[in-house]
């Protein structure tokens, strides 16, 4: 929609001659007309005009803001602060940004808010037809936002302002998120306006402009609903809900140009998709008098359901899930369910999801007390849910609630006795319940946590110096991380899924390992089946097959998942390290696959290999930084349901037993013995490989 070609046309009302000047960028000629206060003028501005218009333009900026709201307007500061903005637009022309990037990003909130100042008081206009800065003032609100948003658009194709504009979209977005807020209150008929606007802005504009809009797009879309829905709370009408679709759908679109990052905005879009949704299906069937009305408001619960199963499909949370669960995400997604059978494919599919986030301590524990608020309803509803939500929508909740049920008696032990939460995997201390230990986090990363120095050493030597650069870059990226209470549950939780299924481990372990076959075998716990864990043992030179196959990796090769194939790379060197001190039949390497919110790409797992037989840190990149280690306990466990398994199948037979040296020594002897007395050569080769069969025999 903001083509190269638009065409400015600044007016100055309140100058006395009413200047007007034109200009259509790319400059025809290295000229522009500007006026300054009390009517003196620049004229053909070239480089040492340009060198005599900026330190003006600066001074300007640094010395004045925009007056209050209360406060007398200053008429003769209004001409030079709009020729102030005026100027720098001109200076991003090619051929003058280079000398001032620097200053057009330190100064451009001071811009903006002069602009909007400027706009606010009719100073400055905006025609809808050609996007000219000058027309109706009434709508003023929504222009602005379209003026801020082209200054935004400009400054987004500076070669050097890009990738600040990237890594810190806060930097600009904050005013322009205030503009939008302020348009859309102001101007609620125009909504579908806004949202036509938006759509061709992400569609027509390069990856670096949707990289800037991103963080404010989601927010506008339901701050634009926010408006529809407080001006129309009774509104039926199929105008209303084609309203509130566009808007969903349009944020649907911005969502699949752009990762989402952990920003308040993303939040509040969530958080308004849910408000959203529940004002839809507050009252039983609304009166739709005609099937057109009852098939639009179908279509508006199908938009926003899909915004959150796309949530949830591609970047689940465990923050963002357990903010909305707070909000009543249940409550909402059985009305909704209730409502229309066409969207309980996706109810049920956000119940699975959400299923598989129970692992995460965070998220069960809102998700237990919205299920508590829910079982608290009285038989009258209960009875009505029962009746309205069936079929597989009903299943899926009932699983859930059934896992919630098992995960809060083992979060119930977890806090009895407060394991460490000092990331250093030697660590061996526990504190009692309601006792703070002590804690130092890493000035380098700023998220691991210690108990002591002596564990941040420790930690340190043992492989958090490999990552913590990492860490630290993937944390100012704005990818989630897990904190020591969660690391700490996710352990507990694994131990007793080891132990409970011990049994079919240890079946499975025997039928896989091939004979002869030096390395461990692999069992991978994956929580992103829903609505149970999934359990699988195979052989590790089956591994990275199994990681393609699980995580939908066709071939390396493949452009669009190469991130997946360069972690898998990663994982298989996590494996050779694990598998260094684990030899055949005294362990097995546990990989959990854990649902996350990674971005840029579409690989939102976890996979974390632990050895059972140490402690050891492994060495990796940020996405397998968490070494979750077994108790000693359970440990012990498996090996002595592992030796009364070899004991039982093994209850006949011989058995050599003790050291090695002793069994070396008699070999020896046994050879020396036949060389002196001189048996003759089939006695020879009995007695010197009757020791040979039984070690080998125990070995195996």
């Amino acid at each position: 929609m903001m083509a190269a070609n638009v065409h400015w046309s600044v007016q100055f009302d309140s100058a006395a001659d009413g200047h007007e000047f034109h200009t259509a960028p790319p400059l025809q000629a290295d000229s522009v007309h500007m006026s300054l206060e009390n009517q003196r003028l620049i004229r053909d501005v070239r480089p040492s005009g340009w060198n005599r218009i900026l330190p003006v333009i600066k001074e300007f900026l640094l010395s004045n803001k925009p007056p209050a709201e209360d406060a007398t307007n200053e008429q003769s500061l209004v001409p030079l602060a709009g020729l102030c903005f005026f100027g720098l637009i001109m200076a991003f022309h090619p051929s003058k940004i280079r000398r001032i990037q620097k200053d057009i990003l330190v100064f451009s909130p001071r811009i903006y808010e002069w602009c909007t100042y400027l706009i606010s008081e009719g100073v400055v206009r905006i025609d809808d037809d050609e996007h000219h800065l000058v027309g109706d003032a009434s709508s003023y609100h929504v222009k602005r936002a379209g003026y801020s948003l082209i200054l935004l658009q400009r400054m987004a194709e500076l070669p050097k302002i890009r990738e600040e504009l990237a890594m810190r979209p806060y930097v600009l977005m904050e005013s322009v998120t205030a503009a939008w807020l302020d348009s859309i209150q102001c101007c609620g008929p125009l909504s579908g306006l806004l949202n036509d606007f938006m759509v061709s802005v992400i569609s027509d504009s390069g990856r670096c402009w949707t990289r800037v809009t991103s963080s404010v797009s989601s927010e506008c879309r339901l701050a634009c609903l926010q408006n529809i829905v407080a001006e129309h709370p009774a509104n039926h009408s199929i105008t209303y809900y084609t309203r509130v679709s566009r808007g969903f759908d349009a944020m649907t679109i911005i969502s699949g140009h752009t990762p989402f990052r952990r920003e308040l905005i993303v939040r509040k879009s969530l958080h308004w998709s849910c408000f959203v949704l529940s004002l839809l299906v507050a009252s039983n069937q609304p009166p739709h008098r005609h099937a057109d009305e009852r098939l639009a408001h179908a279509k508006c619960i199908t938009s926003a359901l899909s915004y959150l199963s796309d949530f949830f499909s591609f970047s689940p949370s465990c923050v963002w899930t357990a903010s909305l669960l707070r909000s009543n995400l249940f409550q909402v997604l059985l009305r909704a369910a209730s409502f229309h059978r066409s969207v309980h494919g996706q109810v049920k599919s956000i119940l699975d999801r959400i299923t598989s986030l129970l692992i995460y301590r965070s998220v069960l524990r809102e998700a237990s007390r919205s299920v508590a608020r829910i079982q608290g309803l009285d038989a009258g509803q209960g009875s009505r849910l029962r009746r309205d939500v069936s079929g597989h929508v009903w299943n899926a909740w009932t699983a859930l609630v059934r896992t919630i049920d098992e995960r809060e008696a083992l979060r119930a032990g977890f806090v009895s006795l407060k394991p460490s939460m000092c990331d250093n995997p030697k660590c061996a201390g526990v504190y009692a319940l309601g006792e703070r230990p002590p804690r130092k986090i890493c000035t380098g990363c700023v998220h691991a946590q210690y108990c002591s120095r002596e564990c941040q050493r420790t930690a340190w030597s043992d492989g958090h110096g490999n990552i913590c650069a990492k860490i630290k870059k993937e944390r100012m990226a704005g990818y989630e991380l897990l904190s020591s209470h969660d690391i700490a549950f996710l352990r507990a939780v694994l131990n007793n899924d080891l132990h409970s299924n011990r049994t079919l481990i240890l079946a499975n372990q025997r039928r896989v390992q091939p004979k002869g076959h030096s390395e461990p075998p692999v069992v991978i716990l994956n929580y992103t089946t829903a609505p149970a864990m999934s359990l699988s043992v195979i052989p590790s030179p089956a591994l990275d097959e199994h990681i393609r196959e699980l995580l939908g990796i066709a071939e390396p090769e493949d452009c669009l998942r190469k991130q997946a194939s360069l972690d898998l790379d990663n994982w298989k060197h996590q494996t050779a390290v694990a598998a260094k001190g684990t030899k055949a039949g005294e362990g097995f390497l546990l990989y959990a696959i854990i649902p996350c919110g990674h971005e840029p790409i579409r690989l939102f797992q976890w996979v974390v290999p632990v050895p059972t037989n140490r402690h050891d840190s492994l060495d990796g990149d940020p996405y397998v930084w968490y070494n979750i280690s077994l108790d000693e306990a359970v440990k012990g466990q498996i090996w002595k349901d592992r030796a009364d398994a070899a004991d039982v199948c093994n209850s006949s037979g011989l058995k050599l037993e003790g050291p090695p040296i002793l069994i070396f020594f008699f070999f020896v002897f046994c050879l020396y013995w036949a060389s002196t007395i001189g048996f003759n050569a089939f006695a020879s080769v009995l007695i010197l490989g009757f020791p040979v069969i039984l070690i080998v025999r125990n070995a195996t």
